[in-house]
C-alpha cells in the first residue's frame, strides 16, 4: 500500500471527501481537492508539515500514513530477516499452520510484547464478526490510532493510580518518617506481598546505572485486598516521590501483559538494586511449596535479616553518588 493509497483509505473512512479534507489540511478551497488527489495518485508525496496537518485532520497516528511501502512478497521477507536479527523473531510450523513467534519472557521487547497483546484484545473485541461492517471499520479506525489509543490507555490507568492513592501518599508523606536505608524499602516491599499485592521484578542496564523495575498488577492495586495493603502501597509511592526529589529519576511504565494491566516503577540507582535482589529472593522463597514448615522458614529469616543488615546502603548517599557518577 502506498503513502496515497493510506491517505484515501483513512480518508474513506472518516467519510471525508478530497475538497474537505485538503480544505482541513489548509488548502484554498479553489485547489483542495486537486492538492489531495495529487498526493494519493502519488503524483506528488505530502511534504513532512503537511503529512502531520493531513494526520490531525484525519484524527489518525503520524506512522498510519508513513512512507513505508512494502510491495511484494520478497519486501516482507527481508524485514522478517531484520525482526529477526533485531528482536529474536522466530518460525515454527504446527498443524498445518506456519507461526512468526517472539518470545514473552524477552525483557528487551516488552514492550513491543504489550502493544501486541494490545492489538490481539482489541481484534478479538472489534474484529472477531467478519460480516459486521460496523465494528470491522471501527477496528480499522482503532488501528489508525494504535499509538495514542495505546498512550490514551496508558495514561487512563495512572490516572486511576493516582486517584485512588493521591490523598493516602499524601498522608503517608506527612505521618510515616522516610526511609533511610536500602534495607527499610526492602522491608516495605516485603510487607506490601505480605499483605496480598503481588510484585515481580525487571531490571535492564542503562547509561551508568541499573533500572531496577517494580511490577504491580493494576487491578489488585484499585481493588487491594486490604486497607493496610493500600496504605503499604502509597506508602512505597511516597517514598519512590522522596527519590525524585533526592534526584533519582524514578519513572513508571504501564504495560499490558495478556489481559491484565500492570504498571512498573523503575529506580535507577545502581547502589540502590540491591532492594530488587532482596525482593527476588523472598519471592523465590515464598513460591516454593518446599519452604512451608517451621524450620525451613526460621532458617530463612535468620539468613535473610541477616543480608539485610549486611547489604544494606544508605539511599541519600547512594542518589547523591549516582548523581555525581
Amino acid at each position: 500500500m502506498t503513502l496515497g493509497d493510506k491517505i484515501r483509505r483513512y480518508r474513506l473512512l472518516h467519510g471525508k471527501t478530497q475538497k474537505q479534507l485538503g480544505e482541513e489540511v489548509g488548502f484554498k478551497k479553489s485547489t483542495s481537492d486537486v492538492r489531495i488527489n495529487q498526493y494519493e495518485t502519488g503524483k506528488m508525496a505530502p511534504k513532512a508539515d503537511i503529512r502531520s496537518k493531513i494526520a490531525e485532520a484525519l484524527d489518525i497516528d503520524i506512522e498510519a500514513i508513513s512512507d513505508i511501502e512494502i510491495s511484494s512478497f520478497e519486501d516482507i521477507m527481508y524485514i522478517l530477516f531484520e525482526l529477526e536479527e533485531s528482536i529474536g523473531l522466530d518460525i515454527e510450523k504446527k498443524d498445518g499452520k506456519t507461526y512468526l513467534v517472539l518470545d514473552d519472557n524477552n525483557k528487551d521487547i516488552r514492550s513491543l510484547i504489550s502493544y501486541l497483546n494490545i492489538w490481539k484484545n482489541q481484534k478479538t473485541n472489534l474484529a472477531s464478526d467478519p460480516d459486521n461492517d460496523e465494528k470491522i471499520n471501527e477496528y480499522k479506525l482503532w488501528k489508525s490510532r494504535f499509538v495514542k489509543n495505546t498512550q490514551s490507555l496508558f495514561d487512563s490507568k495512572k490516572e486511576a493510580i493516582k486517584n485512588k492513592y493521591d490523598s493516602l501518599v499524601y498522608k503517608a508523606a506527612d505521618k510515616i518518617p522516610y526511609a533511610k536505608q536500602s534495607s527499610d524499602i526492602t522491608r516495605l516491599l516485603r510487607k506490601i506481598i505480605d499483605s496480598g499485592i503481588s510484585i515481580s521484578t525487571i531490571s535492564f542496564y542503562g547509561v551508568g546505572s541499573v533500572h531496577a523495575g517494580y511490577t504491580f498488577k493494576i487491578s489488585e492495586l484499585l481493588n487491594p485486598p486490604s486497607d493496610e495493603a493500600a496504605e503499604l502501597f502509597a506508602q512505597f509511592l511516597s517514598e519512590i516521590n522522596r527519590f525524585n526529589e533526592l534526584g533519582a529519576n524514578c519513572y513508571d511504565e504501564v504495560q499490558m501483559l495478556d489481559k491484565a494491566a500492570t504498571i512498573t516503577y523503575y529506580i535507577p540507582v545502581k547502589e540502590l538494586s540491591i532492594i530488587m535482589m532482596q525482593i527476588d529472593e523472598y519471592i523465590e522463597f515464598k513460591n516454593d511449596p518446599n519452604n512451608d514448615n517451621e524450620i525451613a522458614i526460621e532458617l530463612f529469616e535468620n539468613s535473610f535479616n541477616k543480608d539485610l543488615k549486611t547489604y544494606s546502603n544508605n539511599i541519600e548517599d547512594a542518589i547523591s553518588f549516582q548523581e555525581n557518577e
